[in-house]
């Protein structure tokens, strides 16, 4: 995957490639809900792997690509945006996760995807610190695309500016970060100006970053909010 992520024409081949799978996992057969959603997880699991790979590099030009394509559902509800599309709740309902992982944990499936990549990213991040880092950041940055792609600045701005808006205007799944106890602000800091200079959120204009700030802080207000109702005090 290194040489994949070298440059812009073979981006463009990650991109095609991971549109075909995404948009064939989508599409629906007949059966059991939670047998069709869990068709997403080979994309879901490689969003992650590329996400990932794409942040060690500072690939950001191709996260963006990712996350922001459009993938065709084929019940023909419209074109939906990967970052909002694709998430552990999308491929398996929060309620299932505990019984068919069988894990009693707060976030299964996000758990389940950080021990299932570990070995496979060793060569990209070496260092247990290094890689959670990575996975909590890339998590982190999929709920702001997520909120980027539904909502327009004005909205953002009047959600974040009334602590009393209904979070489901705006949620976003919670993953590894609402019970891991780790400050992302630093790691904010230091990745954010790569991803505005890859043009996440506007691109790095004065627009661009009043958007970004509503968008964290309703992103951190729905991980305050998971804490609150799953009993997790730090």
């Amino acid at each position: 995957m290194h040489r994949i992520l070298a440059d812009g024409r073979q981006n463009e081949l990650v991109v095609q490639s991971f549109r075909l799978l995404a948009e064939e996992s989508d599409a629906p057969e007949g059966g059991m809900t939670v047998w069709i959603s869990l068709r997403r997880y080979p994309a879901l699991l490689l969003l992650y792997g590329i996400g990932m790979a794409a942040i060690a590099h500072g690939n950001y030009g191709l996260l963006r690509s990712i996350l922001g394509l459009k993938i065709l559902k084929k019940d023909h509800a419209g074109d939906k945006r990967v970052s909002v599309l694709l998430h552990d709740q999308a491929v398996m309902g929060y309620d299932h996760q505990p019984i068919l992982l069988g894990r009693k944990e707060h976030t299964p499936l996000s758990n389940y995807l950080f021990d299932q990549l570990k070995e496979t990213m060793r060569s990209y991040l070496p260092r247990e610190d290094e890689y959670e880092r990575t996975f909590l950041w890339f998590e982190y940055l999929r709920g702001l695309a997520s909120l980027d792609a539904q909502l327009s600045a004005d909205k953002a701005q009047k959600y974040a500016d009334d602590p009393n808006s209904d979070p489901f205007l705006y949620w976003i799944p919670v993953s590894r970060l609402g019970w891991k106890k780790m400050d992302i602000e630093p790691i904010i800091e230091e990745e954010i100006p790569k991803a505005m200079e890859a043009n996440f959120f506007g691109g790095d204009t004065e627009k661009g970053h009043k958007k970004l700030s509503s968008l964290i802080e309703l992103s951190n207000r729905v991980i305050t909010l998971f804490r609150r109702e799953s009993r997790i005090w730090f």
